[in-house]
């Protein structure tokens, strides 16, 4: 990519979660199960702080508490307030009829599946949702990906627009909710600034983002070790191509490409 014509990047700083509290200390299939979450760790709360910019304009949480509270741990006490998004479409894998299933329980042999074949192994739908396989959690969060990194460009990329603009369709279509803590967005354009992007979530959420960021094969995904309180940094670089109508009568369509960066990997 030339560099003349490199738009300012969208900096995404993915946080895993602070480790969960397991149901009376057993160890549990916990992928949409909403535990809560240990944030009494100093240590690693600074560790993970030193990861992160020291203002970042936007920040995204799955709909589980564990990474509400991991970000509630990682930006309290600090005066200036952040906005947050809660989007349930960022969500760990849903493990369906086994969430909450004891690793040593008579059905450990659903388990052996998932571990026999954990790319394409979907687990059976039960009260949390449709069971998925990696390969489905990969192709949501892709599309998720796709969806805000769209919306952030098309804000970097305008002369004068504002933050909430880029994001105005999912508030009026009422899928994710913005928390009470928002804080008003930028008023100053500046057209070499990044925007920078923290979002808490989870360990396979960010193996599925970088299978798409680096185009790994599913197998390769599962390679990375994503750590409690670990940071992920990616660069997203969008860029809009505009395909030409054949018809006179119709409408050029405007697409986007995505290039992306990779600056650090499981960092604490």
């Amino acid at each position: 990519m030339n560099s003349l014509t490199m738009p300012p990047p969208i900096q995404w700083f993915f946080v895993r979660h602070a480790p969960v509290i397991m149901p009376n200390n057993k160890s549990v299939l916990y992928g949409q199960l909403d535990l809560d979450c240990r944030v009494d760790d100093t240590s690693k709360i600074q560790g993970a702080r030193r990861q992160l910019p020291a203002h970042h304009e936007f920040a995204l949480l799955s709909g589980l508490r564990r990474t509400q509270r991991t970000f509630a741990a990682l930006f309290n006490g600090q005066t200036t307030q952040h906005q947050a998004l809660i989007d349930p479409e960022l969500n760990e894998q849903c493990m369906g009829a086994w969430e909450g299933m004891e690793y040593t329980n008579t059905h450990a042999a659903n388990y052996q599946k998932l571990i026999d074949d954990p790319i394409h192994c979907r687990p059976p739908d039960g009260v949390l949702g449709k069971g998925e396989s990696f390969i489905d959690l990969k192709q949501r969060i892709a599309r998720r990906l796709d969806h805000y990194n769209r919306r952030f460009a098309q804000h970097l990329l305008s002369t004068t627009g504002q933050l909430d603009s880029a994001l105005d369709s999912d508030k009026s279509a009422g899928s994710p909710r913005t928390d009470g803590n928002a804080s008003p967005p930028r008023t100053e354009k500046n057209s070499s600034a990044p925007l920078r992007v923290v979002c808490c979530s989870h360990a396979g959420v960010i193996r599925a983002v970088l299978a798409v960021a680096l185009e790994l094969s599913h197998a390769n995904a599962f390679k990375p070790i994503i750590d409690n309180w670990s940071v992920t940094r990616l660069d997203a670089f969008v860029l809009p191509t505009t395909t030409r109508a054949n018809d006179k009568e119709e409408e050029d369509t405007q697409e986007w490409t995505t290039h992306w960066r990779v600056h650090a990997l499981n960092a604490r």
